[in-house]
């Protein structure tokens, strides 16, 4: 449950919409300032390096010279939307359309649709035609390629984007941000090497910009790298101190070693420069995960307590009250707040999205999987941790670890050691520095009788814990483990 679906889709649109324009000698969009299409091109170069206050400085230049100019306006209109200001993004939006329809070039003017539509209505038919059209008049256009790509990644047709993106660096071999995108891909289907090695030549290609040790900096953490990940996201925070995707990344991967203080103050110091957008919303969903997967209830239930009030509105506020309610033993209350939460989520148009509506079945099955633990129903919990497990199967290993662990205990629990002992090694063969996964390990394999193995895996744990907090539950699982292990005096 890194984030939610949502989520992802509107920072993958955030990513999609730097790769639209390549710049160069030739205007590809109408102005009559010179001095304004600069601007354009600067504002464009500083949407690139994720530089997003610099980016919309550029662009409100540009637009200050030449009132009429349709691309500038449409990207302000994305600009807004990624500050929250839904308001502006709407004039924005309205004002390019408006301006677009004036312009004599056909050509142009489907370009200017694809900006203003690829990303906010995914799925379009309007845009699926706009984009067939400006790729059959210009098959080598890298913007239209680039914004297919994004739709096919959208609608999780992972080879077809593969095969796009391989298309642009056909075209163009330096094109820096087609690299960033086949490293995530290549983390989708599991290959962290391939991921590494397409985010290295992005860096090589992007020198001085935070995304690319960002980028990086992610997937080392999902394979647990988390020294390399550090430096990456330091490296990063070097080239633009104010990029606050590596701060939250940074935060977070002090959390999920356990480091709770160290990236709670992380996470602290920068919220309020996020006040008001998504990011302060995701880092407090990060440190609810987080929280919850540490076994630190406690801090749970009052960051959930606090989520409902700072955010009413958001997609998982209901469902955050739905499972206070549950760990609070309030089971008719947490019954209804579940039920209200998924009708209500129903009626979304993004119903009608498959990702959409996996992400409810999994928020579902999480939800009775955690009833059935509370009731001691452990083979119910398994059930629905596999439902989970089965409805996510086109994710990649990062983000299907959780559902494995939580599976794991509760086999464990059920008093089936060995499909436990399973799950937490298929955790650990992407990642084998976690630290629940190898405390999993060890007490499935204690119970198995396999004594050396749980040694072995304790082992690998304790630097780990020699740099969590004191405090975390975690600690004494590992001591109370280390117990087991010593010899009797018997022996």
């Amino acid at each position: 449950m890194k984030r939610s679906v949502l989520m992802g889709l509107a920072a993958l649109a955030l990513v999609a919409l730097a790769l639209l324009f390549l710049g160069g000698p030739k205007r590809e969009f109408t102005t009559r300032s010179g001095e304004a299409y600069k601007l354009f091109e600067r504002g464009y170069s500083q949407l690139n390096a994720f530089q997003f206050s610099q980016a919309d400085s550029s662009l409100r230049r540009a637009v200050a010279l030449d009132g009429e100019f349709a691309a500038a306006h449409a990207l302000l209109s994305q600009l807004s939307l990624r500050f929250g200001d839904q308001a502006d993004s709407d004039r924005e939006a309205a004002l390019a359309d408006s301006l677009a329809a004036r312009l004599p070039n056909a050509l142009e003017r489907a370009k200017l649709q694809l900006l203003l539509l690829a990303y906010r209505k995914p799925g379009d038919q309007v845009r699926d035609s706009l984009l067939d059209y400006v790729l059959a008049e210009q098959p080598t256009d890298l913007m239209a390629l680039s914004a297919k790509a994004s739709v096919l990644y959208q609608t999780g047709k992972w080879d077809d984007c593969q095969r796009i993106y391989e298309q642009i660096l056909a075209i163009e071999p330096n094109h820096a941000p087609a690299y960033n995108m086949l490293g995530y891909l290549a983390a989708g289907r599991g290959d962290y090497e391939q991921a590494v090695t397409h985010l290295r030549k992005y860096a090589f290609l992007a020198p001085g910009l935070a995304n690319p040790h960002d980028s990086l900096g992610e997937v080392l953490s999902w394979k647990g790298d988390y020294a390399d990940a550090e430096r990456e996201f330091a490296a990063a925070l070097d080239a633009q101190p104010d990029f606050h995707y590596s701060q939250i990344n940074l935060g977070e991967l002090y959390l999920e070693q356990g480091m709770i203080a160290k990236g709670e103050k992380i996470l602290e110091s920068i919220r309020a420069a996020l006040a008001g957008l998504p990011q302060e919303r995701e880092l407090d969903e990060t440190l609810i995960r987080m929280y919850y997967t540490h076994e630190l209830y406690d801090e749970a239930l009052r960051a959930m307590e606090s989520y409902q009030r700072k955010y009413p509105d958001a997609f998982l506020c209901d469902f955050y009250r739905a499972i206070q309610l549950a760990m609070q033993d309030r089971r008719e209350e947490a019954n209804a707040a579940i039920a209200g939460f998924l009708a209500e989520a129903r009626r979304s148009d993004a119903f009608a999205f498959k990702n959409y509506r996996d992400q409810l079945d999994n928020l579902e099955h999480q939800f009775r999987a955690m009833l059935a633990t509370r009731d001691g129903d452990h083979e119910k919990a398994i059930d629905e941790w596999q439902l989970m497990l089965d409805s996510s199967l086109s994710r990649p290993a990062h983000e299907r670890w959780w559902f494995l662990w939580r599976q794991g205990e509760s086999y464990l629990a059920a008093g089936r050691p060995g499909p436990a002992l399973e799950n937490a090694k298929r955790i650990l063969e992407t990642n084998p520095a976690r630290i629940r996964p190898l405390l999993l390990l060890a007490r499935s394999a204690l119970e198995l009788g396999q004594a050396e193995l749980a040694g072995q895996a304790l082992a690998k744990v304790q630097p780990l814990l020699a740099r969590a907090d004191a405090k975390l539950p975690a600690q004494q699982t590992y001591r109370d483990l280390i117990a087991q292990l010593a010899p009797t005096p018997a022996d």
